[in-house]
Formats: C-alpha cells, sequence, structure tokens
C-alpha cells in the first residue's frame, strides 16, 4: 500500500459508532487533487529530511575546533 493509500484510509472520525475514513470525506473528482498535493508534501519533506540528515552529518563529520 502507498503512502497516500494509508493517508487516505486513516480513519478521522468514528462519532457514535461510525467509522469514517479520509477516503469517504472527499468526493471523487476531488481525490486526484489531494493525491497530487500529498505528494508534493511528502517530496518536500522527504527532501527536508535529507538535507536535516546531511547537515547533521557533516557537522558531526567536522573536526573540533581547537
Amino acid at each position: 500500500m502507498t503512502a497516500f493509500e494509508e493517508y487516505m484510509n486513516e480513519i478521522v472520525s468514528d462519532n457514535a459508532e461510525a467509522v469514517i475514513r479520509r477516503r469517504q470525506q472527499y468526493a471523487i473528482p476531488r481525490i486526484r487533487n489531494a493525491k497530487i498535493d500529498f505528494e508534493a508534501g511528502y517530496k518536500s519533506g522527504y527532501e527536508k529530511g535529507l538535507s536535516t540528515a546531511i547537515k547533521a552529518a557533516k557537522q558531526r563529520d567536522k573536526p573540533a575546533a581547537k
């Protein structure tokens, strides 16, 4: 299952024993737009995480100043 499918299947409300998944809050044409937005955010978060990890590794490998 893709990350987007997991996101869309996430339970967002459980009122009066009625389980509502995120997918049920979108009309079918809007799911395509939600997927585009989700993937853009997922990609930018992934890139930000890589950037942070690279900066931390460079900082860790930097020789200590004497």
